[in-house]
């Protein structure tokens, strides 16, 4: 069965995650002609004080630039 996790900041609503599963569940289904029912997806919802990028956490990069 396919498995997709999704590692993503955590400012994606409700609506938005479930358009997007929706839509990932169908390219599997149309692409690898699988049932729609064994596609499971994982959302990772990362916070921002959770990710760093060039040794900074992402939530004072994001202060950074609202300055």
């Amino acid at each position: 069965m396919p498995v997709i996790h999704i590692h993503h900041r955590d400012e994606l609503s409700k609506e938005q995650k479930r358009k997007l599963s929706k839509e990932l569940t169908d390219v599997f289904v149309n692409v690898l002609n699988k049932d729609a029912d064994l596609v499971e997806i994982f959302w990772h919802d990362v916070k921002d004080h959770n990710f760093a990028r060039g040794g900074l956490l992402l939530e004072d990069i994001l202060k950074r630039r609202k300055k």
